[in-house]
């Protein structure tokens, strides 16, 4: 016991409500015993830079420190365009985040004019050698002093960001246009791209569309140069961020599940599309029952016009002269989905014929009845199952926490780093048709961040506000909410968080301090001690540190002549 009152005596502490002058218990702002009470010194560090779109951070240091670097990485399906890392330098990064894309053109349908008479090929043939991944063979058109052209169909409207384009031949002084759009001729495109200048051969040219939001299903490259030259195009790639992989839309399919079954997908207007390739021709119902067994449908379903295309275009790429089934019924001679859909405008009515029952498609693109007993090709479509990664705003905080997105989910109600706030209305939903709407943000104050407190706790109140509440140890001295006048944009005066140390060295000449013990009889009483003096009273302070259970101590002081406290 005479332990206890000995360290009870040491600890000579005073509280808030003992500073305003009443004799109270220090139990209300007892300092925490442990080492928090001693600041470690702010260091200069970065906020999160944000993230792009189906990419994420692969390699970074705890807290963004000043002078480290980070890394991007993409997911399985994309590729990186932009510098892969990241330096922090004074407090801000160095440049901005990486895109992660994909190319969106690579073996689609592609022309060219004027063709090039010496060759045998077809234009569609010669324009093609562009889009196979191979800078050693290149596309060309007829040498001439005439506008050349070289045009790529998307088959569907995508948003285009940047093209990456290796010529096969150097033009000097070309007048080089790229267009995107819907319209065929292309010439009626909106142009992305435009600029006269001198283009090396065999070297990546990367050129990036002025409007960010260019969508269209054709591509063009439109030269006009005063050499007799012709427009030689051994590598286009044409990125997008927008839609999804499949390898994101429909991981249930790819990867080594898809190759064990010889499949082939493709996404194409938010389908998966899978393409059976094992040499494997079946009737219809069986047709149908493999597309069922393995959790989708027989390919059909919504599909339109260039849904239609579409896949006559890839399957004749993968099933060249044999036809595929399609989801299509006849009703008195009318062709329609199983869902009642109409299939497309082109379909028109058959006769009926009691062999000719089912519907399938040819690699012409022409849609015909066929016996629904014969075997074709089996071509199956499912619903996507995650929109991907979501892209992250700059400055949001726990974004390691934050993964893929499935269909249905959404991200809203975000928590963002200190000086930066998030509208409750912004949300980033994932649609059923594997595509992303809404968007994130985290927006800095008006005013920057708020003042720096030493040994303070802040709390942002948006848009205009924050409210200071000190650390254990410290008192108050000055208004606990400030404001941010828009106006100046600055802010109001910050507090100050004084240590009880220095208040007390300043305030309080001495301390009269009595500890509670319990007696036998269930009663409590307290047991005064001896004045203490400065030196007890930081004694008393630096023992609560090392105590952790002392009992409840009760004080008084007697503050200095003259001060106001």
């Amino acid at each position: 016991m005479r332990f206890a009152y000995l360290l009870a005596w040491l600890v000579g502490f005073i509280s808030c409500d003992l500073v305003c002058g009443k004799e109270v218990t220090t139990q209300k702002i007892l300092v925490e015993t442990s080492l928090k009470t001693y600041l470690t010194p702010v260091s200069l560090r970065c906020t999160f830079p944000g993230s792009p779109r189906h990419g994420r951070i692969v390699r970074h240091q705890n807290g963004f420190p000043d002078n480290s670097t980070i890394e991007f990485g993409c997911d399985h399906g994309y590729m990186l365009l932009g510098p892969k890392s990241m330096r922090c330098v004074g407090g801000a990064w160095a440049r901005g985040v990486p895109y992660c894309v994909r190319d969106v053109a690579r073996d689609k349908p592609a022309f060219l004019k004027p063709a090039d008479p010496k060759r045998t090929e077809s234009p569609v043939q010669v324009a093609g050698l562009a889009l196979d991944g191979n800078d050693e063979t290149c596309s060309f058109t007829h040498s001439t002093w005439h506008p050349r052209l070289w045009s790529v169909a998307l088959l569907e409207e995508m948003t285009v960001s940047t093209l990456k384009i290796v010529f096969g031949t150097s033009l000097k002084e070309a007048q080089l246009e790229v267009r995107v759009g819907n319209s065929h001729p292309p010439a009626l495109n909106q142009i992305c791209w435009s600029d006269t200048k001198d283009f090396e051969t065999k070297v990546p040219h990367y050129i990036k569309c002025n409007e960010p939001s260019t969508r269209g299903r054709y591509v063009s490259i439109h030269l006009r140069s005063v050499e007799r030259t012709p427009l030689s195009l051994c590598t286009v790639e044409v990125h997008s961020e927008s839609g999804v992989a499949p390898e994101d839309a429909c991981p249930n399919l790819t990867g080594e599940k898809g190759d064990v079954n010889n499949t082939v997908v493709e996404l194409f207007h938010g389908k998966c599309i899978e393409f059976h390739t094992a040499e494997r021709r079946v009737p219809l119902n069986e047709a149908r029952n493999i597309c069922e067994d393995r959790g989708g449908r027989l390919v059909g379903r919504g599909l339109k016009r260039h849904g239609l295309h579409f896949l006559a275009w890839r399957a004749a790429k993968l099933f060249g002269q044999d036809p595929f089934w399609l989801d299509a019924s006849s009703n008195q001679g009318v062709w329609t989905w199983d869902d009642s859909q109409d299939p497309s405008m082109e379909l028109a009515r058959e006769e009926e014929s009691v062999d000719s029952r089912c519907f399938a498609a040819g690699p012409t693109r022409t849609f015909e009845p066929a016996n629904c007993a014969q075997g074709l090709r089996v071509v199956c479509q499912f619903e996507p199952l995650s929109c991907g990664t979501a892209p992250l705003p700059k400055a949001l905080r726990d974004w390691a926490l934050f993964d893929k997105l499935k269909v249905g989910q959404s991200l809203s109600d975000i928590r963002c780093e200190d000086g930066f706030f998030s509208s409750p209305d912004d949300r980033l939903v994932c649609q059923k048709n594997g595509t992303l709407s809404g968007s994130l943000r985290c927006k800095p104050f008006p005013c920057g961040p708020p003042p720096f407190v030493e040994g303070s706790s802040v709390h942002m109140r948006p848009p205009d506000s924050v409210k200071y509440t000190c650390i254990s140890g410290r008192l108050l001295k000055g208004n606990t909410l400030i404001h941010c006048n828009a106006s100046s944009s600055l802010w109001a005066p910050a507090p100050q968080c004084e240590r009880v140390l220095d208040f007390l060295a300043r305030n309080v000449d001495s301390v009269q301090c009595a500890v509670k013990e319990r007696l036998t009889n269930g009663l409590e009483k307290y047991r005064s001690f001896p004045r203490g003096t400065r030196f007890g009273i930081v004694a008393g302070l630096l023992a609560l540190v090392l105590i952790t259970t002392v009992g409840i101590v009760k004080c008084s002081y007697r503050q200095k002549a003259g001060n106001k406290i």
